[in-house]
């Protein structure tokens, strides 16, 4: 990654000044440059991917936002946030307003078929989550006040009967199609969600 940054004053004769360097993956200094805040401009990038593996995503919808976020505990069969992040390497997390229960999506390696799951070989799976768009979405955007709580119970009572019609909850395929979860027109909300990329093979 050729960057110009600040090289630090040598003596008298030689005062500081940005100087092109390359800065590779294992260079002691890299992780100083991808935190510069100003101090440097990357010129260039090389991006190093690995072949393309198939994924697997799992969804759950029965446990509470408080028991996803609590302390691991090794000793137990764990489903907090963190032990998903460290067993699998990324998860998505969709709390609905108003509601105790989160839908936690988990994506993990899985070069072969796992037997439960589905495979699928389009994007755009969850088909009960993109039934609401364009003037429907608008309106539902403009609702306020009393109204919200309601919206958001709603949403979250149609998610698990959801994922079961559509076979959704447990699905298997190239990166791209389970990657893509919200068709282009679906109804933008805000929404937050801890990710992390996936483990190199």
């Amino acid at each position: 990654m050729p960057s110009s940054a600040w090289t630090p004053s040598c003596g008298t004769r030689r005062p500081g000044r940005y100087a092109v360097r390359t800065f590779t993956r294992a260079d002691a200094a890299t992780p100083a440059l991808l935190c510069h805040l100003g101090r440097a401009f990357v010129t260039r990038v090389t991006l190093q991917a690995g072949a393309s593996t198939r994924i697997r995503c799992r969804s759950y919808t029965t446990v509470s936002m408080d028991a996803r976020c609590a302390r691991t505990r090794p000793w137990l069969f764990d489903q907090t946030v963190s032990s998903f992040l460290e067993s699998a390497g990324r998860v998505d997390i969709l709390l609905f307003p108003f509601t105790s229960t989160p839908w936690l999506k988990v994506w993990s390696l899985a070069p072969s078929w796992p037997l439960l799951s589905r495979p699928v070989s389009g994007a755009y799976n969850y088909a009960f989550a993109d039934a609401v768009s364009g003037p429907v979405g608008d309106a539902l955007n403009a609702l306020t006040g009393p109204a919200t709580p309601a919206l958001g119970q709603l949403m979250w009572t149609t998610t698990t009967p959801g994922l079961a019609a559509t076979m959704t909850g447990d699905i298997w395929g190239r990166p791209g199609r389970c990657h893509a979860v919200c068709a282009p027109d679906h109804y933008q909300g805000d929404r937050g969600g801890e990710r992390r990329a996936l483990p190199t093979q």
